[in-house]
């Protein structure tokens, strides 16, 4: 499952069909991460968590990676109902 998970999240990445909500963003330029950073992190980083959420009733991921810039740092991600990629958030290790 998590195999295919990751392959499903880095196509969404190459096929730039990634979405990112409000909130991605704004954690984003609160960390000084760019669209660039998060890309490379999912593409190259590691699935490090499958997380039930409660209020959405749906399952997220947690993938952890680098920016660019060497930087660690973490990307929440859930797949929408037409089965593309969301950033839900995004933060600095």
């Amino acid at each position: 499952m998590s195999v295919r998970i990751l392959q499903r999240i880095r196509q969404s990445v190459r096929a730039q069909t990634l979405v990112a909500t409000p909130h991605a963003f704004a954690e984003m330029l609160q960390d000084d991460l760019f669209q660039d950073d998060v890309e490379h992190c999912l593409l190259t980083g590691r699935l490090v968590e499958r997380q039930w959420d409660e209020d959405w009733l749906e399952w997220k991921y947690v993938i952890a990676g680098q920016a660019l810039t060497g930087a660690s740092l973490e990307v929440v991600v859930k797949l929408n109902a037409r089965q593309h990629v969301v950033v839900i958030t995004t933060y600095r290790l």
